[in-house]
């Protein structure tokens, strides 16, 4: 417990903790942010059927993916083997990432259809 609090009364540790905290906030926030907009479009395309609606939503939906894709892809891997040249290896472990990016993708787009729903739906009630 003492260590904890001396690591904390370090200005150099809170202020590296505090770049973190922003830098992981700051990513929660875009991706919000562009499945907010994804969100919204969906809904006006199920309240107006209309087909421009629709494109712009998968539009939306190809920004928000290169979104996360550059956030999973074009920093550093998960590493799942230790640091190694073999290329089957490798190439496993850009497909696993790959996967990893889709999965939070689709995630991500299934909150979206939920919400966007539950938005439709809350406003036929009224």
């Amino acid at each position: 417990m003492t260590q904890i609090l001396e690591r904390m009364s370090d200005p150099r540790w809170r202020e590296a903790m505090g770049r973190r905290f922003e830098a992981l906030t700051d990513e929660v926030f875009h991706v919000v942010r562009w499945a907010m907009i994804v969100g919204f479009m969906r809904y006006l395309e199920t309240l107006y059927q209309a087909p421009a609606f629709t494109v712009a939503r998968w539009v939306l939906s190809f920004f928000l993916f290169g979104y996360i894709a550059s956030r999973f892809l074009l920093r550093p891997e998960i590493r799942l083997f230790p640091n190694t040249t073999n290329p089957a290896l490798i190439a496993l472990r850009h497909v696993v990432n790959f996967a990893v990016c889709f999965i939070v993708f689709a995630l991500v787009l299934r909150g979206v259809g939920i919400l966007s729903d539950a938005a439709g739906a809350f406003r036929t009630l009224r």
